[in-house]
């Protein structure tokens, strides 16, 4: 096993073992499995868990929850977006 590599996709060759870790230092412990409609996507486990921590972000599942939207929605496009972006903007304003 290598200690690192230069090529792309290296976090998943961290986690199939191929290298030991990044080019920046993840290690596998360090990167989780992000399930998308299209596949998988690794990324570090710090920077998803500090994206979460983001105030528009947290604000804008709150609308979604308080308006009963599933699926997309562009934010302030249709109907639909615009309604969440004020009420987003509102829980925003307060938090």
């Amino acid at each position: 096993m290598s200690t690192h590599s230069p090529k792309r996709r290296y976090k998943q060759q961290v986690m199939n073992g191929t290298i030991a870790h990044t080019p920046g230092g993840l290690a596998k412990s360090d990167i989780k499995v992000r399930r998308l409609s299209n596949g998988k996507r690794y990324v570090s486990k710090i920077k998803s868990a500090q994206a979460k921590q983001n105030p528009w972000i947290k604000a804008v599942k709150k609308a979604r929850k308080k308006l009963g939207i599933k699926g997309f929605v562009a934010i302030n496009i249709d109907a639909d977006g615009k309604a969440l972006y004020k009420e987003a903007k509102k829980i925003y304003a307060k938090s």
